[in-house]
């Protein structure tokens, strides 16, 4: 399969999966919550379904006083506590708002399974889209509220929704289809268009070129697209297959068109990472403008690099990514569905999700083009099902044409996916752009090294929020 076909699934992942809860932490972030469930119906519906589930949710009432609103961050996919220790802008505003904060997981993630263990067998997932799980939010919102308005005096209490990637998508979708369960979101880095016929397919990698031109200059970017021929000649001599993973610190040789393929298809999805991670603060071992240190202090700026000095130089940028935890001893291409909240995440982007990438030719990448069929086989061979449309969320939630009330939308221009945000205000709905920032820095906890676009974003999302509650 071409590098085109997976990189919907992959670059969608490693937005929330790699960028929110696992290669970076804040070192501040130390926020306590008690966790809690409540039984949701498995279909919310069919009268012709009537088992339940548990969902889970992670509340704090520390700062909440009466009149105060919830905070509620709608959950993507993975683990609820590592959102929980990374959104920190939520955690900031608490206080000033004497707000509720809380945190629900969506449904196939974490310990929110329908089915228990054998949540994410094909025949159990047909029950995870993202329809069922902004409906398990409305019931987590109605009880929520209920027990708030017993508090407060018998009187409402208000909800914003808050969700950054995916979760911002959410959050925004919530608001347009439950407008009266929040008064407000806020979609941070939400790629809502990010689908067919509403953005080209080459647009997210364009983007990416773009940031890295910026932070790293074009000797970088014409080696990184030297070495895609410098790796195949490798790879074509039992010799070099050796060299290569010693080199790249592969776990296996790559013996074949499969492993090369799926070589380039993870050197593909590093690029892409370092771009949604290229912070201006080191985080958990990352460095701070990752994409500047890969070039940089790997001689990948050097215009004179010969085959064999452009490879050592590669190898030592891919350590910089992949060992950034010190606890990779090598890197396993190969290994992408052996984890529960990737293997649900591929099949909500083989069903709804399906999020066209391609690849013009650029200063850094090979040309690869969107097969839509290729793709759909994909999804046949670990699902069990092919593909049939690529416009379901245009249909369910309007695409451009849906009008959305009490929505700030916020994106940094050199993040790759803006290219699927909102970029322009509505009458109703406010989008706010950071000039020089990557994937919703903006939900993250306050740091010295902040951009003033990012202080000023977050300042002008509390004056929305302000307005909404009316504090």
């Amino acid at each position: 399969m071409s590098t085109s076909s997976f990189s919907l699934i992959r670059y969608t992942v490693l937005v929330i999966i790699a960028i929110i809860y696992g290669i970076y932490r804040s070192s501040n972030a130390n926020y306590t919550y008690d966790t809690k469930y409540i039984t949701v119906p498995v279909d919310h519906f069919s009268f012709a379904f009537n088992h339940t589930f548990r969902l889970r949710f992670l509340i704090n009432e520390l700062h909440w006083k009466p009149g105060g609103p919830i905070f509620f961050y709608t959950g993507n996919e993975g683990n609820i506590e590592e959102f929980a220790q990374n959104v920190g802008l939520m955690w900031e505003m608490a206080p000033e708002f004497n707000a509720v904060i809380v945190f629900a997981e969506h449904r196939y993630y974490g310990k929110s399974l329908p089915f228990g263990k054998k949540s994410h067998t094909n025949h159990n997932f047909g029950y995870l889209t993202t329809s069922q799980a902004l409906a398990d939010f409305v019931n987590l919102l109605a009880d929520l509220k209920e027990k708030c308005k017993t508090k407060n005096h018998n009187k409402p209490c208000k909800a914003i929704a808050f969700g950054g990637s995916y979760g911002g998508m959410l959050a925004a979708w919530i608001r347009l289809k439950y407008p009266a369960s929040v008064d407000g979101a806020i979609a941070a880095s939400a790629p809502i268009y990010q689908f067919n016929g509403l953005t080209e397919c080459n647009r997210f990698n364009d983007i990416l070129v773009k940031a890295f031109r910026i932070s790293a200059g074009e000797t970088c970017m014409r080696n990184i697209k030297r070495t895609w021929n410098v790796i195949r000649n490798y790879t074509s001599s039992s010799r070099g297959q050796t060299i290569l993973k010693l080199k790249l610190h592969l776990c296996k040789l790559v013996k074949n068109k499969e492993d090369l393929a799926q070589l380039l298809y993870w050197l593909n999805e590093m690029f892409a990472n370092l771009t949604m991670l290229n912070y201006p603060y080191p985080c958990n071992g990352l460095p701070e403008n990752p994409v500047k240190t890969f070039c940089e202090s790997t001689n990948l700026t050097d215009p004179n690099l010969t085959d064999k000095k452009l490879l050592n130089a590669y190898g030592t940028a891919i350590r910089i990514y992949a060992n950034s935890t010190s606890e990779t001893h090598c890197i396993d291409i190969h290994d992408i569905m052996n984890n529960p909240n990737d293997r649900a995440w591929y099949y909500q982007s083989c069903t709804e999700l399906v999020m066209p990438m391609c690849i013009k030719d650029n200063e850094m990448f090979e040309k690869s083009s969107w097969n839509f069929t290729n793709f759909s086989e994909y999804c046949y061979k670990h699902y069990g099902f092919k593909t049939y449309r690529q416009d379901l969320p245009i249909l369910e939630y309007g695409g451009k044409d849906a009008e959305y009330n009490n929505v700030v939308f916020t994106n940094g221009m050199l993040d790759p996916w803006h290219g699927g945000g909102v970029l322009y205000s509505s009458q109703y709905s406010h989008a706010l752009i950071m000039t020089d920032t990557a994937h919703h820095l903006d939900f993250r906890a306050q740091h010295p090294n902040d951009p003033k676009s990012v202080r000023m974003v977050r300042e002008r999302i509390r004056d929305y929020v302000r307005s909404w509650i009316k504090i």
